[in-house]
């Protein structure tokens, strides 16, 4: 068989690099339901404005980490992966 018409193992038909998409919804559910764990046995109550910034930081940064995680561990940049880019940075500075 000819290279090219041999599928790579972590790569779909359709480009997607599976066992990496895999990572990072692994990464970003297990953190925030971690972390929602952890504010549930912690006791602390939601509805407060306490309890609600650490609802926000825990679970609404969950992807941002398992994005990051998920480039260091496969060793790829950062900036590229997940398009933060020079002419970006004031736009993810205001997103921020």
């Amino acid at each position: 068989m000819d290279s090219r018409t041999t599928p790579d193992r972590e790569m779909s038909e359709s480009g997607i690099r599976t066992r990496k998409v895999g990572l990072f919804l692994a990464l970003a559910f297990g953190i925030a339901w971690v972390g929602a764990i952890v504010l549930y046995l912690a006791e602390i109550e939601l509805g407060t404005p306490v309890g609600l910034v650490f609802v926000v930081v825990v679970v609404m940064w969950a992807p941002a980490f398992a994005a990051i995680g998920t480039q260091l561990r496969y060793g790829e940049s950062i900036r590229e992966g997940c398009g933060i880019s020079l002419g970006r940075l004031r736009w993810v500075g205001l997103g921020v």
